[in-house]
């Protein structure tokens, strides 16, 4: 709506300036004060609620007291029929960065910066912090008045009106109106409030602000001011700025005299509290003005005190220099280490829970190598214990981003680095606890590393010492619901291992430890999702072990209640990924049980719903091998049921899908040996589907290359899979009429299989035996092993179409 010509109590609307972030601009004249003024009108959209409002005018109240010549200030704020206007000082002239485009000469530049570190010194002394100075917010009026505008409104506005990126660059920029501020960019509650261009590392990442804020984009400003150039690289998106705003990325400072590029470096110290406070800046920079005149006042001085110290000066200027190099170096040193340390501290808080949350820890890579090649400079002795146990915990962080990855050797680096770094914080204090738990979880981020080689042996000794950790504390503290909770953890590793051993058990009698304590930690707060979700991961863990000891119908009772949790906690939080995941193994798990009892369109349902979340975590992030994986042995099994199905060109086309996706993965670490099992365990399918649809010499050469994979496994689980790729072999074998070969295929699988299924409770290796006695022809020791698989609802469509022929 058009305010052109009308009144607004004692202000005359005259004509249109333009249009702002927030509303239009008008000129306009206050007949009462009898001067001009500029009107913003708020769109609709941009109107305060009631709340909002009285912040407004109780802030504007507050600025008008700042009585600061360099201020552009807020002179009312109105409320009509026609909508909200804030009433602004009128300031003429052009804005900074246009300034700087046009050129400005050294003299100048230290004016500006000056007066603006000065507005800040006011501004903060009467507790108003800025939150988007940028040059585009600094206008110079025709007579070079220094004004800084939009004080206080980034504050004031909680509606959005669009982040976007200010450059130096006219042909990236938008004509714009310099005659009044323009509102700063805000956002919704909660989220970041600003000009990524000149963003702290705080604010990018929508913390708190304090002064020290402002004191950063100081800093950002000044490299414009003094460069004439953008401190990000021209070719950065608006995305790419706002990370590395969020890291504290900028280009160096290059080209400008020192004592002001150290300055700037100062200001942009990633640490609030290492940056100048806004007196510090204004001193310095009036030092800098001022150093023209005290040069020539002390030039006669100068020629006086030279011939004094004449005699004396080789030995003074080496011996300042060696002074002043190792002040610096000590100071370089501290900063850089505050630096990595911010940096570090950064990447384990917030952004690498958000990161994860969607799937896309990559974007920590760079960050986290910087972080390796700085952890190897630490030295121990040097870090108080908090330090410490702040680069442990990095390192455990940065090695689970490594794993991701595949890049196992670099992960082992970093979990072992950070094992020893967390040996120093325990050893200076024994009875820290945070120490102990340090240590403790360092031996967990070893102990996963070796469970990800198959070496559980190894993996058991690591995380029996975490254990024990855990167990110590939780004792010590039996209040401390944390502790309660490492001890749970604790338990549920060492059941991971001991499961890996084949030692069932003992591992269900830790899982029902660890869910016990799990349990026990929702009730205190039932509300909490990230509960309930690790409640469901221990759900997930017994129901497995139950399923390998025969007791199907309650290890599917247990995937039940598993699944009930991430049906729920999924709705609530769909972006979850890391429980979307756990869905999709659920889905696996649940399947699994429908073949085991013979329901192949229960599991082919679960197995395409599988498939689904599994390829929309792949499209996220192409580069999570285990997700790849995921994804590889879901699209096996599904082809598996289509066989089952009589569907065999379907059969056919996903496991090919299956053995690509699965060789992608093996080709970013081939030394990964649970992956070349998998891979064995695909041929294995590959065979059964060329067999079924009579390629028999295709079937044998994939059942013997199943073989070669799977036969060096010591797992039953796996050598099950081998004593099957000979079942497999022989049966087409014999469809080739070879009936020689395919009984000593046979008998090798006989061989295979029976020293381990004698003492096997695991439903499937039984099924194998039993299967391998029916090719045999020995019916006699095949039907006691059926009718013990039946007796549990164990009766797969193979089986049963074995036992019928």
């Amino acid at each position: 709506m058009d305010l052109s010509g009308k009144r607004l109590g004692h202000i005359r609307v005259e004509r249109v300036l333009g249009a702002g972030g927030m509303g239009d601009v008008y000129m306009g004249f206050d007949e009462k004060l009898m001067r001009p003024v500029a009107l913003k009108a708020l769109h609709r959209g941009e109107q305060l609620d009631g709340e909002a409002r009285a912040r407004l005018i109780r802030e504007a109240r507050a600025l008008s007291q700042l009585e600061h010549p360099n201020i552009c200030r807020i002179h009312d704020y109105m409320e009509g029929p026609e909508g909200d206007v804030l009433v602004l000082e009128l300031i003429e002239g052009r804005t900074l960065e246009e300034a700087i485009r046009e050129g400005l000469g050294r003299t100048e530049r230290l004016r500006i910066a000056h007066d603006i570190a000065e507005v800040l010194v006011a501004a903060h002394r009467a507790g108003v912090v800025h939150r988007d100075l940028k040059p585009d917010n600094v206008m110079l009026t025709r007579s070079g008045e220094v004004k800084v505008l939009d004080f206080g409104l980034a504050r004031w506005v909680d509606r959005s009106s669009g982040s976007k990126i200010r450059s130096l660059n006219p042909a990236i920029n938008d004509p714009r109106l310099h005659a009044v501020a323009d509102a700063p960019n805000a956002t919704a509650a909660g989220l970041t409030v600003g000009t990524p261009m000149f963003m702290s590392p705080e604010q990018a990442r929508g913390e708190p602000l304090t002064p020290a804020s402002d004191m950063y984009s100081f800093g950002l400003l000044l490299q414009a001011l003094f460069t004439s150039a953008d401190p990000y690289p021209s070719e950065a998106t608006g995305s790419e700025v706002m990370m590395r705003a969020a890291r504290g990325e900028s280009l160096p400072v290059a080209g400008v005299e020192r004592d002001v590029a150290v300055l700037i470096s100062a200001l942009k110290s990633l640490a609030p509290t290492d940056r100048p406070t806004a007196v510090a800046a204004a001193a310095k920079l009036k030092s800098l003005m001022d150093a023209p005149k005290r040069r020539t006042r002390n030039a006669l001085l100068a020629v006086i005190l030279m011939v004094i110290v004449l005699g004396v000066w080789k030995y003074t200027v080496d011996l300042r220099r060696e002074r002043a190099a190792a002040v610096a170096a000590r100071q370089e040193a501290f900063q850089r280490r505050r630096q990595a340390e911010e940096l570090v501290g950064f990447m384990v808080g917030d952004l690498r829970k958000k990161l994860a949350a969607v799937g896309r820890l990559d974007v920590l890579d760079a960050a986290a190598t910087k972080a390796l090649n700085y952890a190897g400079t630490l030295h121990p002795e040097e870090l108080g214990i908090r330090d410490l146990l702040l680069n442990s915990e990095a390192l455990n962080q940065l090695g689970d981003v490594r794993m991701g990855q595949a890049r196992w050797e670099e992960a082992m680096v970093a979990f072992r680095r950070s094992l020893e770094i967390a040996a120093a914080a325990a050893k200076r204090d024994p009875n820290d606890a945070s120490a102990k738990l340090a240590v403790g979880t360092a031996h967990f981020w070893i102990g996963y590393a070796w469970r990800q080689r198959g070496d559980y042996d190894r993996g058991l000794a690591e995380m029996t010492a975490y254990l024990n950790a855990a167990e110590e504390l939780a004792g010590r503290y039996p209040d401390n619901e944390q502790y309660q909770l490492e001890r749970g953890y604790g338990h549920s590793n060492v059941a991971t291992m001991l499961e890996g051993k084949t030692q069932l058990r003992p591992a269900l009698e830790h899982y029902m430890t660890t869910l016990t304590v799990k349990q026990a930690y929702s009730e205190g707060k039932p509300e909490d999702l990230d509960r309930r979700f690790d409640i469901s991961i221990t759900l997930n863990h017994i129901g497995f072990v139950r399923e390998r000891l025969g007791e199907l119908r309650t290890a599917r009772n247990f995937y039940l209640a598993e699944a009930a949790i991430l049906d729920t906690i999924c709705t609530r939080d769909p972006r979850q990924v890391q429980w979307k995941q756990h869905l999709a193994t659920n889905h696996s798990y649940l399947g699994s049980i429908a073949e085991a009892m013979g329901d192949d369109g229960e599991a082919l349902r679960l197995r395409h719903a599988e498939v689904e979340i599994e390829r929309s975590l792949v499209r996220l992030d192409a580069a999570n091998m285990e997700w790849k994986r995921n994804l590889a042995i879901t699209e096996m099994n599904v082809g598996d049921l289509l066989r089952r199905a009589g569907d065999l060109p379907g059969a056919l086309a996903s496991i090919g899908t299956s053995e690509r996706l699965i060789r992608e993965v093996i080709a970013t670490d081939a030394a990964r040996i649970p992956w070349q099992r998998n891979l064995g365990v695909i041929r294995l399918a590959r065979a059964r589907a060329l067999l079924a649809d009579g390629n028999r010499g295709a079937a044998i050469s994939a059942a013997e290359d199943a073989h070669r994979l799977l036969a060096p496994a010591a797992e039953p689980s796996l050598i099950r899979y081998a004593a099957e790729a000979d079942v497999v072999r022989g049966d087409a074998l014999r469809a080739r009429g070879d009936l020689a070969a395919a009984r000593a295929a046979w008998e090798r699988a006989r061989g295979t299989i029976e020293p381990v299924a004698r003492a096997a409770t695991e439903p499937a290796i039984i099924d194998i035996w039993c299967r391998t006695m029916l090719r045999l022809g020995d019916e006699a020791a095949a039907r006691p092993l059926a009718e013990r698989l039946a007796a549990i609802g164990y009766r797969p469509t193979d089986l049963v179409t074995s036992l019928r022929h």
